[in-house]
């Protein structure tokens, strides 16, 4: 039950992390969430198993959260830089195509 309830919370800071940096036109709108809510709960998973850590620690939740959080935060400037120089150069190509 803890895992769900981490990746939510996971989920929600990665929906936060859309309205908070740039380039939110450049990808879709879940998809800070969904990486974000992904990646925390494979960090928690990943604790629980290795470094054999308990849900009551608070270690455990600041860590997944984090990683969640770095996660979103890297993909507008990973995406946001990129589509709009991809998107230029399709319509280019499909103008050129159709002349």
């Amino acid at each position: 039950m803890t895992l769900l309830v981490v990746m939510v919370i996971g989920a929600a800071l990665g929906l936060l992390v859309r309205y908070v940096l740039p380039y939110r036109e450049t990808y879709g709108a879940l998809l800070t969430a969904g990486v974000s809510c992904a990646v925390t709960g494979i960090v928690w998973g990943a604790l629980l198993l290795t470094l054999e850590m308990t849900p009551d620690q608070p270690a455990i939740w600041l860590i997944s959260l984090a990683a969640g959080f770095v996660a979103a935060a890297i993909i507008p400037f990973a995406v946001g830089k990129s589509r709009p120089k991809r998107d230029r150069e399709q319509l280019e190509s499909l103008l050129a195509t159709r002349s």
